[in-house]
This record gives structure tokens, C-alpha cells and sequence, in this order.
């Protein structure tokens, strides 16, 4: 099994975990690599206390193929840094049954299963005007403006498990060898607040300033080899993006079919404030029309199966350059019949390394 970082589609990044699986039901290879005022950045350390991994199917249940014993202390890895990702394969489980599986399960609950011990630490900076400021230790006063305050802060998520879909279902039969790389991705999952007036989930929540994340995540590939990741900025209009609805990043495999993907809550400098809609979910079910267009919806938005329901989006144009912008739009969802009329939008290929200190 692996674990690697994504590739941008401009320096092809991502993290991938791989590790082999070697088994008398089947064998496996898995890896996974690194795809007021608010604003977005990408921290330079993301610690996640990955507890479990699994395959899961509507039939065949749940197969572990990753576990860490211990406490989240003890789990801790770190989705920036591929060393770590490498530790985090070597735990993979040697084998798992066979069944028909469409997704992978990523747990980060403690020991006792409890919402509150659940974490991720993170350390990271972000520069607004001539001001850059940073994350510190101290969760009671999370920002700081000196980088001698510069640390790894902890912050609560509230979520045990997170559903990530495959893009085809996995059909494993006894014998067989399976290879399949996770990628996390993280560009843009932080956001900072200085002037947070609320108590808000997934934040580190001080005196009138946060420091808050989007669910971290592992994006499932049935296959080898690296993930091509591609940034998109939703955005309201195309003359002069008022509002930012959100962060798209899409995941393609090295033939250049799409795979899976997140979305994020996303601030620049220019729009700071929450869109309400309802991205910071992972994208699933992905397929390729005709005219090489994609459709796709966020988590929760199979008509089939929806129960929350967010996002649908359909004919999705990818755009070859930074900076390059296409009118697109999308439908939100609920238990399988949709709101209201679409939303259009404009979509703006961005680099995801301009996330990294969210300049």
C-alpha cells in the first residue's frame, strides 16, 4: 500500500499511500499521496489521527485494510509530508475478503468513539495586505501576528467516519490482486477568521478569532501511479466574482479520466464571506459524456440513495489554463429531488500552490 501526495496539474502533486496487500482471499496494493476577515490557505503541516480505513459495499459490509491500535496521539500522521504518508502505508492489512465494494470508509474517532476527542493539528500562515499572520499552539488565542507564536494548533472535528465513493464499483473475487492508492488532499482545506464572532464547528475558536479546517479526507483510486490534480475557484459572476461559493479540486488518474475530488469552504481576500452553500464534501460518481464533458455530484447526491443531498453538477467543463474561466453551473439536493432552480456560476481554473499561504 501507498500513500502519496496529489500532482497538481501544473507540477502533477498529490500524496498517495500505497501499500501491498498479500492474501489467500486477495491481495492488495494501496497507496495514497499528497491531490471580519476570512481566508483560505493550505497549512504546511496537517496532522489527522487516521484510525481505520475500509472498503465498504451494500452487500459485502466492511473490510478493513488499514487500522492503527492506540490512541489518536498514537495515529497521528502527517497528510503534508510523504515520509509520514509512507508511514501510514506500512499499516496496511495484508489482506481482505472478497465482495463488491463502492467506497472507502476513513475513520478518526478515539478510542471511547466519541465525537469530542477528535482532532487534526495544524501549523500554517496566511498573508493578508503587508500583514501575515500565523498559526499558533494555543487554541485559546489561535492567531498570532509574530512567527515566533508560529506552531501546530489542534483543532475539533466534529465527524467519526467520512464516506469516500469509488468511481466504478470494486469487484474483488478470491484470488485476486488489487491495487489501490488513496489520495488526501489539502490544498485550501484551512481557513482563518479574525473577527469570529460565533463558537463554530471545526474550528479552533479563541477570543474573537478562529482557525478552522474542511474535513480532512482520502480520495480512493482503484489502480497505481500518480493523481493528476486540477484547482477550480466557483465563483458568481464572471465580470467581477462578487461571491466565492467555494473550492473544486478534481482528481485524474495518468490517462486523464476523472476519478473523485473534494470540495471546500473557500475565502479570498476579495470575497470573505460563507456563500452558504454547501461545499467541503467529497465529489462522487463521476462520469464522462459525449463531448468529453463530466457529471458529478458532491457527497449525499445520488438520486438513487441521496438522504442530506448538496451538490449536482452536469456537463462540467475543465479549463486548460490558469486563470482561464468557463460559465457553468449547479443544482443543489435533497432526499434525491433537487431545489429550486440551478445556480449559475463562473468557474476559474486556479494553482493550488497560490494556496499555500493563502496570498
Amino acid at each position: 500500500m501507498e500513500v502519496k501526495k496529489p500532482t497538481s496539474a501544473l507540477n502533477v502533486g498529490g500524496d498517495r499511500l500505497s501499500a501491498r496487500f498479500s492474501q489467500k482471499k486477495q491481495p492488495v496494493t494501496l497507496t495514497a499521496r499528497m491531490a471580519s476577515t476570512k481566508l483560505s490557505y493550505t497549512p504546511t503541516e496537517f496532522l489527522v489521527p487516521v484510525k481505520t480505513v475500509a472498503l465498504r459495499g451494500d452487500e459485502s459490509g466492511e473490510a478493513p485494510i488499514l487500522t492503527c491500535e492506540g490512541s489518536n496521539e498514537d495515529c497521528l500522521i502527517d497528510f503534508a509530508d510523504q515520509a509520514s504518508l509512507d508511514e501510514l502505508a506500512a499499516r496496511a492489512e495484508e489482506s481482505f475478503p472478497a465482495g463488491t465494494y463502492n467506497r472507502a470508509v476513513f475513520g478518526l474517532c478515539g478510542q471511547d468513539g466519541q465525537l469530542a476527542d477528535n482532532f487534526v493539528r495544524v501549523k500554517g500562515k496566511w498573508t493578508e495586505g503587508e500583514t501575515t499572520y500565523f498559526t499558533t499552539n494555543d487554541p485559546t488565542n489561535p492567531i498570532s501576528e509574530s512567527s515566533d507564536d508560529w506552531g501546530l494548533l489542534e483543532v475539533p472535528v466534529k465527524t467519526c467516519n467520512l464516506d469516500m465513493a469509488f468511481s466504478s464499483e470494486l469487484v474483488v473475487a478470491d484470488g485476486d490482486s488489487v491495487s489501490i492508492t488513496l489520495f488526501p488532499v489539502i490544498s485550501g482545506i484551512g481557513y482563518f477568521m479574525t473577527a469570529a464572532t460565533d463558537q463554530l464547528g471545526n474550528c479552533a475558536n479563541g477570543t474573537g478569532e478562529a482557525v478552522c479546517v474542511n474535513y480532512p479526507n482520502l480520495i480512493p483510486y482503484v489502480g497505481t501511479g500518480d493523481g493528476l490534480m486540477e484547482s477550480y475557484s466557483v465563483q458568481s459572476d464572471a465580470a467581477d466574482f462578487d461571491t466565492t461559493f467555494g473550492l473544486m479540486h478534481l482528481l485524474f488518474n495518468e490517462a486523464g479520466e476523472a476519478f473523485g475530488g473534494m470540495t471546500f469552504k473557500y475565502f479570498r481576500p476579495e470575497t470573505n464571506e460563507d456563500s452558504g452553500w454547501a461545499f467541503g464534501q467529497a465529489v462522487r460518481e463521476i462520469t464522462k459524456d459525449a463531448d468529453d464533458t463530466y457529471d458529478f455530484g458532491t457527497f449525499g447526491s445520488n438520486p438513487s440513495t441521496d438522504v442530506h443531498g448538496y451538490l449536482n453538477w452536469t456537463g462540467f467543463s475543465r479549463i486548460a489554463d490558469v486563470g482561464g474561466t468557463s460559465a457553468q453551473s449547479f443544482q443543489e439536493s435533497r432526499n434525491g429531488s433537487p431545489l429550486g432552480e440551478a445556480i449559475s456560476c463562473s468557474v476559474v481554473r486556479v494553482d493550488p500552490e497560490s494556496l499555500i499561504d493563502g496570498s
